[in-house]
């Protein structure tokens, strides 16, 4: 594994995860995701993303307009994000979308992180805001 002094986290989020190197193994502080909305069989996205090399291998769905198909698995990945379109009325969240996601993330034990812009319909109480393990070791805590 290579070695980072920098103490700080890089996120780095793509829409196109096939071209990440995946013969190199990445500092603990680089994670890596993608973008997934469920259009145009982007969501075959997750497959590529766990791919590569990381300690956190994420997926932001974001924005989320349309079902996650049923055979597609989260499994192998550390954390997901959720949002939803924001300034437009094209697309409206069904919230049922959402629940598929998370009930997926519950039985993998996948941190989930709701973004703000889910209220309505989720209360601001009610959004799950977790961060991945690895990280935050008591990031995933069901209530």
């Amino acid at each position: 594994m290579m070695f980072c002094p920098v103490k700080h986290t890089f996120q780095l989020l793509t829409k196109n995860p096939e071209n990440i190197p995946k013969d190199v193994e990445y500092p603990e502080n680089f994670w890596f995701g993608t973008t997934v909305t469920c259009e145009n069989d982007d969501w075959k996205n997750i497959e590529e993303i766990k791919k590569v090399k990381a300690k956190i291998r994420f997926v932001s769905f974001e924005p989320l307009l349309r079902l996650l198909p049923s055979d597609v698995c989260l499994d192998g990945l550390q954390w997901i994000i959720i949002g939803k379109l924001t300034g437009s009325k094209r697309v409206k969240l069904d919230t049922y979308w959402v629940r598929r996601i998370l009930n997926e993330a519950e039985d993998h034990c996948i941190p989930v992180f709701m973004k703000n812009n889910l209220s309505p319909p989720w209360l601001k109480e009610d959004l799950v805001q977790q961060w991945p393990h690895l990280i935050f070791p008591n990031a995933f805590q069901i209530s």
